[in-house]
């Protein structure tokens, strides 16, 4: 290769995909868990770049849009990064986030924002599970396999998939709503707050505060109180903020 001649970066080969068959369960997260396993199994290359959306969406026989949800997923969780005008590239998830410097700097920089959507979520995700339908002990045990995955990933150091467990946890507390605005609001806010998590699940102190308030929010509901865990669920999310500021307030220079 001569001096000055650009690196070519392998696209990967769209006939790899599965089809997704039937509709049972979220299609984008069907879609985005496959290429997710791909990438964490190596079939897919950290650098390597993703076919087309309209050819990977032919592949997987999903819609387009389908694709984007999934695709803005992995990007927030650091598994995709796109690049305008070139498409989306495999990155490594890992080297977000690689050392406690970097973790800081990008919850400073985000501090502001981050404040802003704890406090919505406060109050959305309380409303929804507050007003939700259903019954709350069968939510309950339904919740305490998310909740006991999660212990067991921040007990084997995977705080990655301790986030997205989170994640999971708190969509499927505001999913009892009845109301559909409610709950595409409450959706939204916490699909927007998933690289935050991925940071704060690398704070000791924020996780073991998060998996003790979820099991809290766990015990009211198996004892059929909805209003209590809503009340917990609150107090969760404003708690958390306040000891993540507290976190980044120990070495601040302008605190």
């Amino acid at each position: 290769m001569t001096e000055g001649t650009p690196v070519r970066r392998r696209k990967v080969s769209v006939s790899g995909f599965l089809r997704i068959e039937g509709t049972e369960g979220n299609l984008a997260d069907r879609v985005s868990e496959q290429i997710r396993g791909r990438i964490e199994q190596g079939r897919i290359a950290r650098g390597e770049r993703l076919p087309s959306e309209r050819d990977l969406a032919d592949e997987l026989g999903v819609s387009r849009t389908v694709l984007r949800e999934s695709l803005r997923t992995l990007e927030s969780l650091g598994y995709l990064e796109a690049r305008v005008g070139q498409g989306r590239f495999v990155t490594d998830p890992r080297e977000t986030f690689h050392s406690e410097r970097l973790i800081d700097d990008w919850l400073r920089r985000n501090r502001s924002l981050l404040r802003d959507l704890v406090e919505l979520r406060a109050a959305i995700e309380s409303q929804a599970l507050r007003g939700g339908t259903g019954d709350p002990v069968a939510l309950a045990e339904e919740l305490s396999a998310i909740v006991a995955a999660q212990e067991r990933a921040i007990a084997e150091g995977r705080p990655d998939d301790a986030a997205q467990l989170d994640t999971e946890f708190h969509l499927r507390l505001s999913a009892s709503t009845p109301n559909a605005a409610l709950g595409s609001l409450a959706a939204a806010l916490i699909g927007q707050a998933r690289k935050a998590a991925r940071a704060t699940y690398r704070v000791t102190t924020y996780t073991e505060g998060s998996l003790g308030q979820h099991r809290a929010i766990l015990a009211a509901l198996a004892s059929g109180d909805r209003a209590r865990a809503a009340t917990l669920l609150h107090e969760h999310h404003v708690t958390r903020s306040d000891q993540v500021a507290t976190y980044l307030e120990r070495e601040d220079p302008d605190a």
